[in-house]
């Protein structure tokens, strides 16, 4: 007789934020620092998974002009479309 089961996956991803001088101060491992943020809509697109590629480059390049950092230093990005 066949074995018949169903698998449900479930996960989640959680960051804890919290201000760098109460991470000093309460004596909490630094792993990293966010030094800017940026969003953007780019306008109506072949779908929500499909983003405006020059919008999304124009967005990456600002941000990172904004605190005066060159992308060529960035080896890795994590993005999600939707």
């Amino acid at each position: 007789m066949p074995v018949l089961f169903s698998l449900t996956i479930q996960g989640v991803g959680c960051v804890v934020l919290k201000l760098l001088d109460d991470a000093i101060r309460d004596g909490d491992v630094v792993r990293s620092i966010i030094l800017n943020t940026g969003s953007n809509q780019d306008g109506k697109t072949n779908g929500i998974s499909l983003p405006n590629q020059f919008a999304q480059e124009a967005l990456i390049k600002a941000t990172y002009a904004a605190i005066g950092l060159d992308t060529k230093h960035t080896s890795y990005v994590e993005a999600h479309g939707t």
